[in-house]
């Protein structure tokens, strides 16, 4: 090998990116240097060269390419240069989830990189979280344990696979208020065909409630959107003498979601409020020669059992308290029978209810053992198998006489049939064992004495179970299996069924795990797992395969900008100016009518569509509206800044008195001509027939343009007007709007 190709060969292994050294051999030349990322483009030149070459690394990290020199006397210098200019940045870095005692930051890298973040209560910071050190480009870190509605400083920290590091700009945000709680939840009411719920929580929020004859739920009451400590839904549409299941949401002013645990309740009988109804009856505590029967009313009731072999029944057990919760104890049963029974409730006034017939069966009173068997011999161990009549717990006796003197751990799982390991045994030796077994109920069984022969000492073979490929990401995968004896571990891999990588253990282990990294993304791998034993016995699996994850785009687009909304007659036009992010794939239109709490979709839109005329509208009503755009990953950017409407009002303005004729009081609504939008004051006064000013109801300054005000029918001295003819003035700096206003007495 030529002095030229181990300095070429060197630099690479120490500097991937860009490097220089000098190259002796003249004429063309071959290359192949190792350590690149993977999959990635580099410029390839010389100082003896008429032309720059490319190269791209393949999935393992191998680049290749030839140059051809000018002079075959003159020595050249070699330069690769990475797809970038060789730095390692971070970019995208923000906060992109916010709640009451966590947030997350994400951000990108320009190549595969660990994950950190910093953060504190000011920009010293003071905190950090643990590195992951799996290296990905596409980055998201969870700060926890934070103080609910607290301003906190963050950074991002990335490393990459060569040491080079980065850190972002500081970044700010503000923790949510603590999560309200759902206090006190109570049905207050029933009837044949409604519910009313009632419940609190520790911060106004939403109210609403989930309901249906099943813990699945089904339907909803309308949303509530007003913000409250205190909370009462009616459930109506209900069906007669029918339990349901519910719960009760509740979110905050910051869309902070909480739910109640499921209740239930039994609506009444049309027309009749004493009606017994039995339900959720249950059979527990199954005995031999005892049972435990329980069941729920709607009513407090007495508990009265009817028992026996048929459904004649014929035996009688229960009490006459009255409660809602019953629960009744039957003894004196026979084992292994089959009984028929029903419960009968009686409340105060004398109404009751009878439930339909029901079964149970006692067990047998003996614990049997069948079928013992030994499955396996070697020269260390021996596996055992047995059956029992119903479950029960494991365990075998054993030892080198019928004194035994050893046995295995008792296993708690109760099963019917019993599998369990006998080990540490040596080798061509012949030993005594038993079973034993007991069940939930204290039944115990214990088998016959059995004899069986360990095998001659040779190696036992190495056995591979539950081989599993985890953790996935898209340069990495963790391959986990275990063994019936301690071994080494190794995976081989690679991207054809040779699998020409490996990484090993040569720790002696059971439990064997092991992490691939350096991985190209989206690309589809094979692998094979091997154990050596310390004797010397290998095992080999066959070859299985798996995939890493595609490179997935988190970012959502740029938000749109320049939104406004102008009304058209009956109607609003709306214009604003595209996002400006290549991969923007749609815009979602959002509009909040007045008295709405919350936005809700109005249109979806072309990625290159900035107009909309939303003909829906009610003249007189406010709307407001904002845009966002949607990228081809499904991506959803903020909203953008809100732009505000009133239908009907046009460049001249609009003045509106609703009700009119007017009794007791009426809402005053204008719009001021499209001029004086922004910033203006206006002043709102009644005249009378005459033109007499008789009231100033309101003063004041609108940003948006758009005012309303109330008028309680009386005059500045608080004297109620008379029936007739007045007229209501909005003014302004370049004008004014008025209109009739009727009174009636």
């Amino acid at each position: 090998m030529s002095a030229a190709f181990i300095a070429t060969l060197l630099c690479l292994v120490v500097v991937p990116f860009v490097h220089a050294e000098p190259l002796v051999q003249p004429g063309e030349t071959a290359h192949v240097m190792v350590g690149i990322t993977p999959n990635m483009a580099f410029d390839v030149s010389c100082s003896m060269c008429a032309e720059r070459g490319s190269a791209i690394s393949d999935p393992l990290g191998f680049l290749s390419f030839t140059l051809e020199h000018d002079h075959d006397q003159t020595a050249s210098i070699i330069c690769v240069g990475g797809g970038n200019d060789g730095s390692f940045t971070i970019s995208g870095a923000y906060v992109c989830v916010v709640s009451d005692v966590s947030a997350a930051v994400c951000w990108q890298t320009n190549s595969p990189a660990t994950s950190q973040a910093i953060y504190g209560q000011t920009d010293l910071y003071g905190s950090i979280t643990p590195v992951q050190t799996s290296l990905v480009t596409d980055h998201e870190i969870v700060l926890d344990g934070l103080t609910p509605l607290t301003t906190y400083h963050c950074r991002a920290v990335s490393f990459d696979d060569f040491g080079r590091g980065a850190i972002s700009a500081d970044m700010s945000f503000t923790t949510y208020p603590l999560r309200p709680t759902i206090m006190g939840v109570t049905v207050a009411d029933t009837t044949s065909s409604t519910a009313t719920i009632t419940w609190s929580t520790s911060t106004p929020a939403t109210s609403c409630v989930e309901y249906g004859t099943s813990a699945g739920y089904g339907h909803m009451t309308e949303l509530d959107p007003a913000l409250t400590n205190e909370h009462t839904v009616v459930i109506e549409g209900l069906d007669p003498e029918t339990l349901y299941h519910f719960r009760v949401l509740s979110a905050d002013a910051y869309g902070q979601e909480v739910k109640s645990s499921d209740q239930t309740f039994v609506t009444e009988e049309s027309g009749q409020t004493n009606l017994v109804i039995i339900y959720e009856i249950s059979v527990g505590q199954v005995g031999p020669h005892d049972v435990t029967v329980r069941w729920l009313t709607n009513l407090p009731t007495t508990s009265i059992v009817e028992y026996g072999p048929d459904e004649g029944y014929g035996l009688v057990a229960g009490d006459e308290d009255y409660e809602t919760n019953h629960a009744v104890h039957l003894t004196s049963l026979e084992a292994g029978e089959l009984y028929h029974f029903r419960v009968t409730a009686t409340e105060a006034e004398g109404a009751y209810a009878v439930s339909e017939d029901m079964t149970f069966e006692t067990p047998p009173s003996e614990l049997t053992i069948s079928d013992l068997t030994v499955i396996e011999v070697t020269p260390s161990f021996f596996t055992v198998g047995w059956v029992t009549n119903r479950p029960a717990d494991s365990q075998v006796e054993y030892g080198t006489s019928e004194a035994y003197g050893s046995a295995t751990p008792v296993d708690p799982d109760l099963v019917a049939v019993h599998t369990v390991i006998v080990d540490g045994l040596l080798p061509s030796s012949t030993y005594h064992f038993r079973v034993r077994s007991t069940d939930t109920f204290g039944s115990e069984a214990v088998s016959d004495d059995q004899m069986v022969e360990t095998d001659a000492n040779e190696p036992p073979p190495v056995g591979l179970f539950g081989i599993t490929v985890s953790d996935t990401t898209t340069s990495s995968a963790t391959i986990s299996w275990w063994t019936s004896l301690p071994a080494t571990s190794v995976v081989e891999y690679g991207l054809t069924d040779d699998c020409q990588l490996a990484v090993s253990d040569q720790a002696y282990v059971t439990d064997h795990e092991m992490d691939l990294t350096g991985l190209a993304p989206g690309s589809f791998y094979y692998y094979r797992v091997r154990s050596r034993a310390v004797a010397g016995n290998e095992a080999v699996s066959p070859v299985g395969t798996f995939s890493t994850l595609e490179v997935v785009d988190l970012m959502p687009p740029q938000v749109p900008s320049g939104l406004t909304a102008v009304p058209d007659g009956s109607s609003v036009r709306l214009n604003w100016s595209l996002s400006g992010d290549p991969d923007c794939a749609f815009h979602v239109l959002y509009r909040r009518p007045e008295g709405d709490a919350f936005f809700s979709e109005l249109a979806t839109l072309a990625w290159n569509e900035t107009g909309f005329v939303d003909r829906d509208v009610e003249e007189g009503l406010i709307y407001v509206y904002a845009v966002t755009a949607v990228d081809d990953a499904g991506n959803e950017s903020a909203l953008s800044t809100h732009a505000t409407a009133v239908p009907g009002t046009g460049e001249g303005g609009r003045l509106w008195v609703y009700p009119n004729p007017v009794s007791d009081g009426t809402t005053i609504r204008f719009a001021l001509p499209g001029s004086e939008r922004g910033g203006t004051r206006y002043t709102v006064s009644m005249y009378d027939a005459r033109g007499r000013q008789i009231d100033v109801v309101a003063e004041g300054r609108t940003e948006s343009g758009i005012a309303t005000a109330y008028w309680d029918g009386t005059d500045s001295r608080g004297r109620r007007l008379a029936s007739g003819i007045y007229f209501c003035v909005a003014s302004c700096s370049s004008g004014s709007l008025r209109t009739k206003v009727m009174v009636l007495r």
